[in-house]
């Protein structure tokens, strides 16, 4: 219904859809085939929570002063975040490489599938790292990530969360700002 109500409107524009779960990438495995060729199925990626959240007060059962460096082995990844998520996040690091691209190649492989399925294009409309987060661990999440958006052809947008915890421009990442500019 809110299609129609926009294409009668205007019958151009783009409509971005997500899916539950707070748009997370197996929501969009339950959505429909687009009404039509001018939709878009975003998602949101925050992989691996252990590292884009370390100390975020938010975040209640990982401790405020719990920090982890990026990238590190899927099997540490994998004992810490059942030590503080019990099994919530075992999909997650259902994977047997290295935290790196290959690792969101492997994460964003269902969100493709829906994409090619319906031939509707991809676009990450958030995805970041906490300001606690250690600048060059950081910058090299960054550089996975992107090449993973890059070899997909899956748009995207940073999140900053209007600088608070998540500001990629904030005196925290000076060290690594020439450097994680280029790779946005």
């Amino acid at each position: 219904r809110t299609v129609k109500a926009i294409r009668a409107i205007n019958t151009d524009v783009k409509i971005i859809i997500g899916g539950i779960f707070n748009s997370s990438i197996y929501g969009l495995t339950l959505l429909d085939k687009p009404a039509d060729d001018n939709i878009v199925f975003t998602y949101h990626c925050y992989s691996p929570l252990l590292f884009t959240h370390q100390k975020a007060g938010w975040v209640d059962r990982l401790p405020s002063d719990f920090s982890i460096s990026y990238p590190g082995s899927i099997e540490e990844y994998r004992e810490k975040s059942r030590q503080f998520f019990r099994d919530d996040f075992d999909s997650e690091f259902d994977f047997e490489g290295q935290l790196d691209g290959s690792f969101f190649e492997h994460i964003f492989q269902p969100a493709i599938q829906v994409s090619e399925k319906y031939n509707v294009p991809l676009y990450c409309g958030e995805y970041g790292v906490i300001d606690q987060a250690d600048p060059e661990s950081t910058l090299r999440w960054f550089e996975h990530i992107n090449s993973a958006f890059e070899k997909y052809g899956i748009a995207r947008a940073v999140w900053t969360y209007k600088s608070k915890d998540f500001g990629i421009t904030d005196p925290h990442y000076v060290s690594v700002a020439d450097r994680l500019v280029k790779l946005l």
